[in-house]
């Protein structure tokens, strides 16, 4: 009986094997098939908008329109002073505040808002939307800084989206249907938290159109001339361990050459604390191996973490959490070092690199959690230990390669008055970088983004003397619908969540930075990381089965 179970088991055992698909991946051509260049649109002009007011709001009279409301523990409090509501919000953790207008006395289907705003006490990130008969809402994000002073904002419904937690049957907003106006704090999940005051001196609702809004930088150049197009594409490695090929039609081709022939000119390479594993040093020295066999410069980023650390975390490697600020500094300084002399003896050209990665609130275990992201708190306590932390890590950069450049990189580019105060506090400190870096991803937040960050480019020029990189962006192929990026699905208007409409924007953002004479590389945040599904699979550049989209063509240089 024993004999005979073991014969059923290899039997299965070898029906598995002969099963199985030993299909040997596809040998990659070279040199590469490549995709068609994308023309970018041209400079798109600001029309003005085309508006038949509906209401005026008397905002003296606010008994029964305008509801102040909060979820508790966060409270709201509404009063008028003069012609001016004064909205008292007292934002806690993880619960919302906002005030509603009701529409009621309304009997004119609106198309937009137009809103006279100021910020008093801290920064306010909001949604300003609308809700329909059945409940659904809609809305468009919104940050008012107190440095920003009264600011008016023009906002159409068609800029709206359908808020990721509410449904309607027809997924489509109907202006007929509206009901309230509705302006939401959300700070209680980004922070700043406490108690700040929006003032609302202006409130219009109007039918026809809003002036197009800004979906690039206009400038008027010099272009730089050190301008560089590049991918952020460390899970190449992950894939191909998996088995995952990429193709152009049903070309096999290694994603980092075809780049390359596309007109990419650089890999920013993530670099993870540790010996082994996904992004770590071995993993690491390898993908920088092949960028230069590919004819790519390769920029690294050292995390100062051994996983994942962005704007919303940055831990310490364990081997650092029981260090004082000055032992860390020091075991920093000593990576960066090892690290760096590593890296080059794979004869790698670095055009600079970045220490750290988004470090708004923090770097390597200093981190302000929510409750401590006031100005005051940032700039007295956390930003002065991250600035030791990371002078520590560019000393041991630059005794490995004394002419490095040095970049520091933050999350936050659409807020002016952040910008500048983090990159100034920096400077302050005394931590001896050389350029400013931006993370921008337009469709997490829609159009209300683009104009701060164009201002923010423009004053780390002119006001800091910093050129600017765009170390992380990115457009999705396909609205997301789920996982941690499932309310990412913010179209610009003019380009829908498509493959063609990301290819068009993607060309015209390069031409934008390419034109701007403050701004000298932009880099495509994981193209290549097709095969994560709705984690990630959106906002690749290659489609489900690992094919080039036409936005890869958007990296040739138009003629």
């Amino acid at each position: 009986m024993k004999r005979l179970n073991l014969l059923i088991l290899f039997i299965i055992l070898l029906t598995l094997a002969c099963d199985a698909d030993t299909t040997p991946a596809p040998t990659p051509m070279w040199p590469p098939p490549t995709v068609l260049p994308v023309q970018p649109t041209g400079r798109i002009e600001p029309v003005p908008g085309v508006q038949t007011v509906i209401l005026n709001d008397d905002l003296t009279n606010i008994s029964g329109l305008w509801i102040a409301a909060g979820q508790e523990p966060s409270t709201a409090n509404v009063t008028s002073t003069g012609s001016t509501l004064m909205v008292e919000m007292d934002v806690a953790a993880q619960s919302i505040a906002g005030i509603t207008r009701n529409l009621s006395d309304v009997s004119t289907p609106p198309d937009g808002v137009t809103l006279t705003l100021r910020a008093t006490g801290r920064t306010f990130n909001m949604l300003v939307g609308v809700k329909e008969e059945d409940g659904s809402w809609y809305h468009t994000y919104l940050r008012l800084d107190p440095d920003d002073g009264e600011r008016t904002v023009e906002i159409s419904f068609e800029w709206m989206r359908l808020n990721q937690d509410s449904e309607d049957e027809n997924q489509s907003l109907d202006n007929a249907q509206v009901i309230d106006l509705m302006i939401v704090d959300f700070s209680g999940f980004t922070g700043p938290l406490g108690v700040g005051t929006l003032e609302i001196s202006r409130a219009t609702l109007w039918q026809g159109s809003a002036s197009t809004p800004l979906t690039q930088c206009i400038t008027d150049g010099p272009a730089s001339s050190e301008f560089m197009t590049g991918v952020d594409a460390n899970t190449i490695l992950e894939g191909e361990d998996r088995g995952e090929s990429w193709f152009v039609g049903d070309t096999a081709v290694h994603p980092l050459e075809l780049f390359a022939v596309q007109g990419a000119q650089a890999l920013r390479l993530r670099v993870w604390v540790g010996e082994n594993g996904s992004s770590k040093l071995n993993y690491a020295t390898e993908l920088a191996s092949r960028a230069h066999e590919a004819g790519l410069s390769v920029y690294p980023a050292l995390f100062l973490s051994e996983d994942w650390a962005d704007v919303n975390k940055q831990p310490a490697p364990e081997i650092w959490q029981d260090l004082s600020l000055e032992e860390r500094a020091s075991a920093i300084r000593t990576y960066t070092q090892e690290t760096v002399n590593h890296l080059l003896e794979t004869g790698i050209d670095v055009p600079y690199y970045a220490i750290g990665n988004e470090t708004d609130y923090g770097i390597a275990g200093v981190f302000a959690e929510l409750g401590q992201r006031s100005m005051e708190n940032l700039e007295n306590n956390i930003w002065p230990q991250t600035a030791a932390l990371l002078q520590a890590g560019i000393e041991g950069v630059r005794l490995a390669d004394p002419d490095a450049r040095i970049l520091l990189h933050i999350a936050q580019s659409y807020a002016p008055s952040f910008v500048r105060a983090y990159f100034s506090s920096m400077q302050e400190f005394g931590v001896d970088f050389d350029i400013a870096g931006l993370s921008i991803y337009p469709s997490a937040f829609g159009p209300g983004v683009i104009e701060g960050f164009c201002q923010s480019i423009e004053l780390l020029g002119s006001e800091l003397s910093l050129p600017v990189i765009i170390p992380e962006f990115a457009y999705p192929a396909e609205p997301p619908t789920d996982s941690l990026f499932a309310s990412w699905y913010n179209d610009l208007p003019g380009y829908p969540l498509t493959p063609d409409g990301q290819a068009q924007w993607l060309a015209d953002f390069f031409e934008a930075m390419r034109a701007h004479p403050n701004v000298i590389g932009a880099y495509y945040f994981s193209p290549t990381y097709y095969w994560s599904g709705d984690l990630w699979g959106p906002f690749s550049l290659f489609d489900a089965q690992g094919r080039a989209y036409p936005a890869v063509g958007a990296y040739s240089s138009p003629e």
